[in-house]
């Protein structure tokens, strides 16, 4: 029961269903019922039925008063729910036979710095063309700015305050199902290579594959990461050994992350000449970072520049697996998932680097889907999409049944057709270092919150795409809205400033190293 005494005042936030009705039970005559969203005046609403309409379109966010006058008596409510019409879902054609998966992770790189994605420069001709044989999502929101929390979601297909890798020292929370484990139980072999330190075995990514393999850092070696050709040798290694039967195989390559040590080849096409930095090529963007006030616009064409030409770097490698796929025989019928867990900070907000931030530079991220036989080829969706839809499109798309419990939506049929309405919002989280800060996203509108002081921006995203302008003063109902549905999902103990108490282990010196070595120990 909802008991609200003379005087009291309650303020419920949800987004409406189409054909939105209020059921009260009972209707008391002292309770006064009001409903309001953005751009309209708050009106009442008659409770002399105890079913109401609410009059509101599908999918607005509103905010639902309920009040009791001073001298009224008490009202209690047996029950109080919203109900209206569930958005149309069409059931996947299913696979009839096992697929083989290639989950392609490419960490830091961010949406527009591909061709595909409307960038002006030639960094990524053989990504492109895997976008032009596949379906490209345009509007994916990563679940974190870095590294573990998001690609933690790819493989679990959880949100991170669920799956539980949050901070620098926690790993995906055991007992967590991966859905490496669900490849494995159908009968696939399961091979993991990856390059970053935040997905190594010792934080449970290894939990489910066969072979599970970390190439890594070293500070003396250019660029300090395994580059993606190495990881791909390593990969195909493994495959070459796997003669019957379907595989799942995960790739991790970090050749776009800091430090930006591209080919000295590839730097001198994609950096402008001319300029004049403050910083030369031997100091590290730590420490840039550290020394923010004195960034230039020279030296953010200088760091842009190197982080593109690595871009096509990776690109180049990416091409030469496609080939090796090919000759091998098995690319024909192979799903490809080509996704980045975050992108990358160039100034746009006053930053570098990311996960201290949640702007659309480090959030909106590629996913291409190429489909066996390029089914469906070309496509492209506008719609929104998450993290959180890889892994049970992933599953569906190899023949596996995705378990129910999975919150993301099968993105495409094998033959390259949606199979569910698209959802309403997304949520990204950073807990990386000081830094505590969530967002809600939607096609329109993004809200971010800020733990350290409660503070929230509300940002128009068709009118100022580059979130420069908060206009939470004008979206007080959509501001309310995303308060109550952030606070309901975030992590207490990670959004208090620290992991879970008594999980996680300490770091060893050596991880330490490395993590610093990738600038994740300096917030």
């Amino acid at each position: 029961d909802l008991v609200l005494r003379p005087g009291a005042r309650i303020d419920l936030f949800a987004r409406a269903p189409a054909g939105a009705r209020l059921h009260l039970a009972p209707g008391p005559d002292a309770l006064v019922l009001t409903i309001a969203h953005d751009g309209v005046a708050e009106r009442d609403l008659p409770i002399q039925d105890a079913d109401i309409d609410l009059g509101i379109d599908a999918d607005t966010p509103f905010r639902l008063r309920l009040a009791v006058p001073p001298g009224s008596g008490t009202v209690r409510l047996a029950s109080l729910d919203l109900a209206g019409r569930a958005p149309r879902a069409v059931a996947p054609a299913p696979v009839r036979r096992r697929t083989s998966v290639l989950l392609y992770v490419a960490d830091t790189l961010r949406a527009d710095a591909l061709g595909t994605y409307g960038y002006d420069r030639p960094t990524s001709p053989h990504i492109d063309a895997l976008s032009r044989r596949g379906i490209t999502f345009e509007t994916t929101v990563a679940a974190s700015s870095w590294t573990r929390p998001s690609t933690a979601t790819l493989l679990t297909g959880l949100p991170p305050p669920e799956h539980g890798a949050l901070t620098l020292r926690d790993p995906i929370r055991p007992g967590v199902a991966r859905v490496a484990e669900a490849f494995r139980g159908a009968g696939f072999a399961t091979g993991g290579f990856v390059t970053n330190v935040n997905v190594a075995d010792q934080f449970g990514f290894g939990d489910g594959f066969d072979v599970y393999q970390y190439l890594p850092e070293d500070v003396a070696r250019r660029g300090v990461h395994a580059p993606a050709d190495d990881l791909h040798a390593a990969a195909l290694a493994w495959l070459d050994q796997q003669h019957d039967g379907p595989v799942f195989l995960y790739l991790h390559a970090t050749d776009t992350h800091a430090p930006y040590e591209p080919a000295p080849e590839t730097a001198a096409r994609f950096v402008p000449p001319g300029l004049t930095p403050t910083f030369g090529p031997d100091v590290s963007l730590r420490d840039i970072a550290a020394a923010i006030d004195r960034v230039t616009p020279d030296d953010v064409r200088t760091l842009r520049g190197r982080y593109d030409a690595e871009v096509a770097d990776l690109d180049g490698a990416v091409g030469r697996l496609i080939t090796a796929l090919r000759k091998r025989g098995v690319w024909d019928d192979l799903v490809v998932i080509f996704v980045a867990d975050h992108g990358e900070e160039f100034f746009e907000h006053g930053g570098l680097e990311h996960g201290a931030t949640l702007y659309r530079e480090v959030l909106h991220v590629p996913l291409i889907v190429r489909l066996p036989h390029d089914a469906g080829a070309g496509g492209r969706v506008t719609a929104l999409s998450r993290h959180v839809d890889v892994a049970p499109t992933m599953l569906a798309l190899a023949g596996v049944v995705p378990p129910t419990s999975l919150p993301g939506r099968i993105l495409v049929d094998a033959d390259g057709t949606p199979t569910s309405a698209p959802p309403l919002e997304a949520i990204a989280e950073t807990y990386l270092g000081r830094h505590r800060l969530q967002a809600l996203v939607t096609e329109r509108e993004k809200v971010v919150i800020d733990g350290r002081d409660g503070s929230l921006r509300v940002y128009d995203l068709g009118a100022n795409p580059g979130e420069t302008t908060d206009r939470s003063i004008d979206h007080p109902i959509l501001a309310g809205y995303a308060r109550q549905t952030l606070d309901a999902t975030k992590h207490t103990f990670a959004w208090a400033g620290g992991g879970v108490p008594g999980r996680a282990p300490a770091l060893d010196p050596a991880t330490a190293e490395r993590l610093e070595a990738l600038g994740y120990l300096n917030e």
